[in-house]
């Protein structure tokens, strides 16, 4: 895994870009970006990732405040080959009230090539972002260690080391099952296809828009057991064989 730092001590104004401008040789992947600031004492700051000179809707958002400020973002980027990779500034500020001491840490992977879905398990608790899983050609592959374990296809999900969901006996197994608003919060796993969130799995149960009982298909997230596909989350929300809770 690969780092890209930019970097400016001095004050961050409008239209700007912070300092670094990194290419790559060949196709990669950015997976996730991480800021440290001093925030501005006044009005917004917003640095928005631009590939290739085009902005690409990831943005860290700093408001007014004092002490240094952290975010993380997942991003799950494909970056051509010789694409100028920045991060460009806008902020509704004057120049003394400026944030200071701005850096941007991206780290990126290799390319995915054509997968049949592409999606991302990211854990969060609200303070941090980590990207761990890639959901690929069917299959759960690990980008990095973290407080989640997914098995590669899906049967289990263990999440702050206790078992979070489990796929067994045709049915997809829960703490509960929530359905509508996707509001779960401290410590959980978020499932991603392409920019939208499409579920949300806690210590407390799963968060979907929709829960069907039937036959799973189409294309989205898959659990599985004995090679046997138990449910299918996508943008619609959940479709398993059937639902159970512990």
């Amino acid at each position: 895994m690969a780092t890209l730092i930019y970097q400016r001590g001095g004050v961050v104004l409008d239209g700007s870009y912070l300092p670094g401008v990194h290419r790559f040789s060949r196709a990669k992947r950015l997976l996730s970006a991480q800021l440290t600031c001093q925030p501005p004492t006044a009005g917004v700051l917003r640095l928005e990732l631009e590939v290739a000179g085009m902005l690409m809707g990831w943005a860290f958002t700093v408001g007014a405040g004092q002490g240094e400020v952290r975010q993380s973002l997942a991003l799950g980027v494909p970056v051509d080959a010789g694409a100028k990779i920045r991060w460009r500034a806008s902020f509704d500020g004057s120049t003394e009230q400026a944030a200071t001491d701005v850096a941007v840490t991206v780290a990126s992977g290799s390319a995915v090539t054509t997968p049949a879905v592409t999606g991302q398990v990211v854990w969060t608790d609200g303070s941090a972002t980590v990207p761990l899983y890639a959901f690929l050609n069917g299959g759960y592959v690990a980008l990095t260690s973290g407080r989640a374990t997914v098995m590669p296809d899906g049967e289990t999900i263990w999440l702050d080391g206790a078992l979070a969901l489990n796929a067994t006996g045709g049915a997809l197994l829960a703490r509960s099952w929530r359905e509508g608003g996707l509001a779960a919060r401290g410590s959980r796993l978020e499932f991603w296809l392409a920019s939208e969130r499409v579920g949300v799995l806690n210590s407390e149960g799963m968060w979907v828009r929709r829960l069907t009982e039937g036959t799973p298909g189409g294309e989205g997230f898959t659990f599985s057991s004995g090679g046997t596909v138990a449910a299918m989350l996508d943008a619609t929300g959940l479709t398993a064989t059937a639902l159970t809770e512990n």
